[in-house]
């Protein structure tokens, strides 16, 4: 069985951060580091940077460094060389790509796909399974939507949630909830009705899987 932990709402885009450390911290009864350290030291190391991405016009940074997003590639590095004992690996699923891409906003939809089949999806190491393993953590980046139900004019972006399988029950955390708390898993792919009804959420596809 896994020690699933919480932390403190995020701040910033640091969910990603916050889903690493949960994960990490996860398979024992330590606690996760501080969030100071989450947000400082971890969020840092898992940021896009531009020499991870297309140049830019005018060297001007990449919009996915301006939102301090973080890149599967450095989840997956950061876990495997800074986290003794743990192992990450990205795992992708082509047809939720697609689907989810449906629901992006459609000035984003050309360079969003260029980013999951010209640079993510390279660099995966697998598909993901469609039952999910036991006792695993998976690192999921979702499309965000404002509003309690997923479409193209309320697209925000990107944003992580813990999904888990914790023994055969599937849970997942939202880092940026007022009070995270591990939910019971409602479908988790798409997420209706999240933070009071304010956000809903689609999974993109990628996943950093944690073990």
């Amino acid at each position: 069985m896994l020690n699933l932990k919480t932390l403190p709402s995020q701040n910033g885009n640091s969910c990603a951060a916050h889903c690493t450390e949960i994960a990490v911290s996860g398979f024992d009864i330590r606690a996760p580091r501080p969030q100071s350290f989450v947000e400082d030291t971890l969020w840092r190391a898992i940021k896009w940077q531009n020499a991870d991405l297309p140049p830019m016009p005018n060297g001007v940074d990449h919009p996915l460094v301006a939102a301090n997003n973080s890149s599967p590639m450095r989840v997956r590095n950061y876990v495997n060389t800074q986290c003794p004992g743990r192992t990450g690996r990205i795992l992708y699923d082509a047809t939720q790509k697609d689907m989810c891409l449906q629901f992006a906003q459609p000035a984003n939809r050309v360079d969003y796909n260029a980013l999951f089949t010209n640079l993510i999806q390279p660099a995966s190491n697998g598909g993901m399974p469609r039952n999910l393993l036991t006792d695993t953590y998976y690192n999921c980046a979702f499309m965000m939507f404002r509003g309690p139900s997923p479409g193209s004019a309320h697209e925000m972006g990107f944003h992580n949630i813990l999904v888990a399988k914790d023994g055969s029950t599937v849970k997942y955390y939202n880092p940026n909830e007022d009070q995270p708390v591990w939910r019971a898993d409602i479908g988790w792919r798409t997420l209706r009705h999240q933070n009071a009804g304010r956000h809903s959420y689609v999974w993109s596809g990628i996943a950093i899987e944690i073990t």
